[in-house]
């Protein structure tokens, strides 16, 4: 083949790599546009925040700080976001070299006000501790008017970690603020149930094998018990369910004292769509329903500066649930309990 030839052919390969290439972006930008937008405002972020060539310390002596606890927040989000002008799409990076990156996934499905009031005292929390966060956000959407928590924390978990490649994952319930910063939001240990001590609670566990609140895994400790069950509709249920599954795999649950961390809970009302389903307690679930085989649609992805949120929507539940049926449900469990 003569150098003339040679020639072309590179040209021809090239051009065709070319196209090609562009192809695939325009793919990318009309078909994933949401998740371009937050891939480019992470690598953004991530440069504006840098690297120095120190690793942070671990133990920073920022831990001995003592969070200012107001549950009366009066600010907008608006407002909030020049407090902590510094966070990116929910997240954040330190100035030295993070040992620790965190995911933190917050479902919020009608409660702006305590996000607010969270969003406002969590990300100083974080930052104290030097960890590189992301605060993730679910909302779940109609069409069904029932509250699913456990699905949302599911969805939540399979997005956010396709766009992170964080290790650790903390779900984190919006009413709950931390009290003192002496107990690092890190994975350490593969499973941690860190809301042991809450003051609506006495400060105490309100039985042996109670875990909720806010967890922390290891994403491939979540992964190998499979998550959460997707069958709990109404208020109730999953997060126990969730430390049987931990149990089950024989990971130990780690908790920390309480003048290590304890939390504040938030007063609000009972949600309308997330009513008390002691009947899920009741029910015998199969351990495949989980990660495995949820089905929900990713309506949006929303980039804010103090926190990205997806909102998702799942289908009815094949039995007939609603309000009256869970109610009279209830109802009869109620007659059958032992006194």
């Amino acid at each position: 083949m003569s150098l003339i030839s040679r020639s072309r052919l590179v040209i021809t390969i090239l051009t065709i790599g070319l196209i090609a290439g562009q192809s695939i972006l325009y793919w990318i930008k009309e078909k994933h546009e949401a998740d371009a937008a937050y891939w480019k405002s992470v690598r953004k972020r991530i440069k504006e925040g840098g690297y120095s060539n120190t690793t942070c310390p671990y133990n920073p002596a920022s831990l001995a700080w003592e969070p200012l606890l107001n549950k009366n927040i009066n600010l907008t989000i608006e407002e909030i976001e020049k407090v902590h002008n510094n966070v990116r799409s929910g997240g954040w990076t330190p100035p030295c070299k993070p040992r620790h990156d965190l995911i933190l996934i917050v479902p919020a499905t009608r409660r702006e006000e305590h996000l607010r009031v969270f969003l406002w005292h969590i990300h100083a929390f974080l930052q104290q501790q030097l960890i590189q966060y992301v605060i993730y956000v679910v909302t779940q959407v109609e069409p069904t008017n029932i509250f699913n928590k456990a699905m949302t924390m599911n969805a939540a978990f399979i997005e956010a970690t396709k766009m992170y490649p964080y290790s650790c994952v903390i779900f984190h319930d919006v009413d709950l603020i931390p009290e003192s910063n002496n107990w690092p939001y890190t994975c350490e240990t593969p499973v941690a149930h860190l809301a042991a001590y809450v003051d609506r609670l006495h400060y105490s566990l309100p039985y042996k094998n109670a875990f909720g609140g806010v967890v922390a895994f290891q994403k491939d400790e979540f992964k190998k018990v499979n998550g959460y069950s997707n069958s709990f509709w109404g208020w109730g249920g999953e997060d126990d369910d969730l430390g049987g599954r931990v149990r089950k795999h024989s990971l130990d649950i780690v908790r920390p004292t309480r003048t290590q961390l304890s939390y504040t809970m938030l007063r609000h009302a009972r949600d309308p769509s997330n009513k008390v389903n002691i009947g899920s307690y009741h029910v015998i679930r199969d351990p495949d329903d989980g990660l495995k085989t949820i089905k929900y649609t990713k309506l949006d992805l929303k980039l804010h500066r103090l926190y990205t949120q997806l909102l998702v929507s799942f289908e009815s539940p094949k039995v007939n649930l609603t309000f009256e049926s869970l109610e009279q449900s209830n109802h009869m469990l109620e007659k059958k309990e032992p006194k």
